[in-house]
């Protein structure tokens, strides 16, 4: 006599499936299991996960948990996500992975989980929408750091960039005409060195 197993569906002889037990008064009693022996009492060792030896399947899928569990879907695709994880002073927020110590944008996540693909480290993830908070995969895009430092300008989003691109492309302008870093950082209200260095290639060399 036979039957076949829910769990591997194999068909296996019945005294596969038996339990045995002993009652209150100590007599033998057996019952029928719906499982074989096999899969009701051997033990699957799964192996204790490692980013340093995850591929890159078992990173993204990795990821894909953790970041659900802070991002919140706009019920229209096209509008900006929001986020109940934790914001940095500067609005970007920040997940924990990699390790104890490494954390990365929510936003840089989630192009890494919707384009399945792991980021490299010389490369950026620029937001079209300008929202900081924002991890809609359809609002990001990839950069380097030359797009990063053109979209920065373009939006004037660090207080550290005292010029506009179209600035910078008018002062090289004039610097290929002969104007001075002296004339052009009075005629600009900036310092002189901004000036030489962006004529020397020590900043905006991404400008052509």
């Amino acid at each position: 006599m036979t039957r076949q197993c829910i769990k591997c569906d194999m068909v296996k002889p019945l005294s596969e499936f038996c339990k045995f037990n002993t009652n209150y008064q100590g007599e033998k009693v057996t019952k029928v299991r719906q499982v074989c022996y096999e899969c009701n009492y051997v033990k699957v060792h799964r192996k204790a996960f490692s980013w340093a030896n995850a591929t890159d399947k078992e990173i993204l899928l990795r990821l894909k948990e953790r970041y659900d569990k802070y991002v919140i879907k706009h019920l229209n695709p096209n509008k900006c996500w929001d986020w109940k994880g934790f914001v940095r002073p500067d609005g970007y927020t920040r997940m924990r992975c990699f390790s104890r110590t490494t954390s990365l944008g929510g936003h840089v996540v989630s192009w890494m989980i919707h384009k399945k693909q792991v980021k490299k480290d010389n490369l950026f993830i620029l937001h079209k929408c300008d929202n900081r908070k924002c991890t809609n995969p359809k609002h990001l895009f990839l950069g380097d750091a030359s797009a990063n430092m053109i979209d920065m300008a373009r939006k004037k989003r660090s207080p550290n960039i005292k010029l506009s691109l179209r600035q910078v492309l008018n002062i090289k302008k004039h610097l290929r005409r002969g104007a001075t870093p002296i004339s052009l950082s009075k005629l600009y209200k900036v310092n002189r060195v901004t000036i030489s260095d962006i004529k020397n290639g020590r900043t905006w060399k991404h400008v052509k």
